[in-house]
């Protein structure tokens, strides 16, 4: 009986750690922007629970006009690899005197895949067209101090 309950017991704590394990190592929430600061006003902002990035990108459109994109990517379990899909969200613009709803329409794919804590690879596809970017976390202040 006893070793019954040890071993029960073992196993439900082993359980318990792999269940862990298989969480993301990093929380990336942040803004991100192209590494070195290649691309001033190109950027992506990640917001992280658990194996889950909600990521806003702020880019610009082939008309020159900003473009509100969203990214919903789920921690595909192999290393730090989040994937899932890309839309495009419009709406009501922000004087009007009445909420007309907003639009969210699905344009593609985006993969986020981390090097380390601080900088990473994101590639996404809208409207057809491919994007690689090398990204880093947008330091502000300098976080030695």
């Amino acid at each position: 009986m006893l070793l019954r309950r040890f071993l029960t017991g073992t196993a439900f704590a082993c359980a318990c750690s792999f269940a862990s394990a298989s969480r993301a190592a990093t929380d990336y929430t942040d803004s991100w922007w192209a590494a070195g600061g290649t691309e001033d006003g190109w950027g992506v902002n990640f917001t992280q629970q658990k194996d889950f990035i909600f990521g806003t990108l702020f880019v610009y459109g082939q008309d020159g006009k900003a473009t509100w994109l969203t990214a919903q990517m789920s921690r595909d379990g192999i290393g730090e690899i989040f994937r899932g899909g890309l839309y495009r969200v419009t709406g009501t613009w922000y004087g009007s005197p009445t909420w007309n709803g907003y639009q969210i329409v699905p344009v593609g794919n985006a993969t986020f895949t981390a090097s380390s804590a601080y900088d990473g690879e994101l590639v996404y596809t809208v409207d057809g067209s491919t994007i690689t970017k090398r990204i880093e976390r947008l330091k502000m202040v300098d976080l030695s101090v």
